[in-house]
């Protein structure tokens, strides 16, 4: 599930496309959209604490503009956490960085994508 939005998808500072979770253990659909339920949620609660913006991008994650793409994977850590499961056993982070958007110039730019 997408939650975090940059890259194309954002007018944010975000190089990173989409930042996803994915329930690992979830024994049905509808208990994996419950576990992504409560992290989004979560992760809706952190972003306005910290007074950023909870609009979101063209993907319908939340686009907050964040100092740098760690700063993104940190918020979703978190979010997993406070819903009390754990990260990477429960809840994984799923990266689409869209490196067709990186590639510049005949070559990819892999540092622009600021971590």
């Amino acid at each position: 599930m997408n939650i975090i939005n940059g890259g194309a998808h954002a007018n944010n500072s975000l190089r990173i496309q989409e930042f996803m979770i994915r329930p690992e253990n979830a024994k049905t659909f509808s208990e994996a959209v419950r576990m992504c339920f409560l992290v989004i949620q979560n992760l809706k609660n952190i972003i306005s604490l910290k007074n950023f913006s909870t609009t979101v991008g063209d993907e319908g994650g939340f686009a907050p503009s964040l100092n740098s793409n760690e700063d993104a994977i940190e918020l979703i850590l978190t979010s997993i956490e406070k819903s009390g499961f754990k990260p990477g056993e429960d809840i994984s982070i799923c990266l689409d960085v869209a490196s067709n958007e990186l590639f510049k110039d005949g070559k990819y730019s892999i540092k622009s994508l600021n971590f």
